[in-house]
């Protein structure tokens, strides 16, 4: 049962648990949040269970104690088992704990961690909006939770960010990028990147033996017990296929012939599920034409290279999509500073492909084309084609392609026209472009 003399404990210990902890690695996105502390919108952080969004918390609510708010900060994580079976009613009773315990002066700082645990949390959020003077910061671990309770109450009065696992970014900050030895080190944390992917805990200790852990917490947690998927067997197995495909293309069609499912629709359904967790990422087909949209396959990405190469059964062989998808989350992250951003891969009418094409509105902005080793002729022939008559097509006058080493810039004359092709290293396209 939920008391008052309960959630008081509650709020006391979880307090005192979080800043006892490390602030860890600094997340890129902490400089947006924090930029958003002056406005009175509500800040929703979403994103995979273990991505970091608890720490970025933590770094957003030291952040405020420098700056001598620590009496006026109220962190709960709804997570706690302690708090089983919180309803909406409850909320009432925990701003009641809260003012007894600390009688705060001025503005107040909310912190509701892995909110989507209550059922009705939006309206206790909009009415405390309305009504008192705080600001709110809220983090859950699926999207369809919290956009559905989102746009129902709180609508024009949310600020929404996704954290994903570490980028290489934030975990290699050298000094200097021209010095033998920081290039040295970049090359050594790049192969660890590669090797345990970005879920925080898992890079820093070095442990895959997680990784397990993490995707039975989110199928079950995040998906099964919430849809109340019946079998579940045949969950779990399409599940590690679907991760297992990253990087490559998917149709709704062979899904439901390889698990024998009863129609597309439950397809859809249950790739939705995974998107909804963060868990997968699909990318469309760029073209005009919505009916080719609808019809053409979907490229599949994974939360986590790591993640997918945990199910896969030739991981060895899947560098050319792990860079790929280490590209793809990178292009995620900027969609927190562009949100009109959208990410598409392109087919030409000569069956050329282009990777990535980035969409900001209605303008095309960046093709690029991502390619392990470029040396061979023929791959860079067949890379290189498809990037120029992308270009011809939007209109653009330089393409990319990241590459594994292979940095410079070739000029190139295409159907009468000037283009240039720039090739970047995966390490330095993430650190300095």
């Amino acid at each position: 049962m939920i008391t008052k003399d309960l959630i008081k404990m509650v709020i006391e210990e979880q307090i005192n648990r979080i800043l006892e902890r490390e602030e860890g690695i600094k997340r890129d996105l902490l400089d947006i949040v924090w930029k958003s502390i002056k406005l009175k919108e509500v800040v929703v952080i979403s994103g995979v269970r273990r991505s970091g969004k608890s720490t970025l918390l933590l770094q957003t609510l030291k952040n405020l104690i420098k700056t001598e708010k620590g009496g006026n900060i109220l962190y709960v994580n709804f997570e706690d088992e302690r708090l089983d079976g919180f309803s909406l009613d409850d909320f009432n009773l925990l701003w009641e704990s809260f003012l007894e315990l600390n009688d705060p002066k001025g503005k107040v700082y909310l912190f509701l961690d892995e909110i989507q645990e209550v059922d009705k949390w939006e309206k206790w959020v909009s009415r405390m909006y309305e009504l008192e003077d705080v600001k709110i910061f809220i983090t859950g671990s699926n999207a369809r939770l919290l956009s559905s309770e989102i746009s129902t109450l709180l609508t024009g009065r949310n600020i929404t960010y996704t954290l994903n696992t570490f980028s290489f970014s934030e975990v290699c900050k050298p000094k200097n990028i021209y010095d033998t030895r920081e290039r040295a080190a970049i090359h050594r944390d790049l192969g660890r990147y590669f090797e345990y992917g970005g879920f925080p805990e898992i890079y820093l200790k070095k442990d895959k033996t997680l990784l397990g852990h993490y995707i039975r917490d989110i199928i079950n947690r995040d998906i099964i017990s919430r849809y109340k998927i019946k079998n579940t067997k045949l969950f779990n197995e399409f599940v590690r296929y679907v991760i297992s495909c990253y990087g490559r293309y998917i149709t709704f069609g062979k899904l439901k012939g390889v698990f024998n499912l009863g129609s597309v629709n439950t397809v859809k359904k249950y790739l939705g599920f995974l998107e909804e967790a963060y868990l997968v990422f699909s990318v469309e087909n760029y073209s005009s034409s919505l009916a080719e949209i609808v019809k053409s396959p979907r490229k599949i990405f994974a939360a986590d290279h790591a993640l997918a190469d945990y199910f896969s059964i030739k991981s060895s062989e899947n560098i050319g999509h792990r860079i790929e998808n280490i590209v793809f989350l990178q292009l995620k992250r900027r969609q927190n500073t562009i949100p009109e951003m959208n990410i598409y891969y392109w087919k030409g009418s000569r069956h050329g492909e282009v990777d990535f094409l980035i969409k900001e509105g209605l303008k095309v902005k960046e093709l690029i084309q991502v390619c392990r080793d470029i040396e061979d002729p023929e791959t860079k022939k067949r890379e290189i084609k498809a990037l120029l008559e992308a270009m011809r097509e939007f209109k653009l006058k330089q393409g990319l392609v990241i590459t594994e080493d292979k940095e410079g810039e070739e000029k190139m004359k295409s159907k009468g026209k000037s283009y240039t092709v720039k090739f970047v290293p995966l390490w330095k396209w993430f650190l300095l472009v």
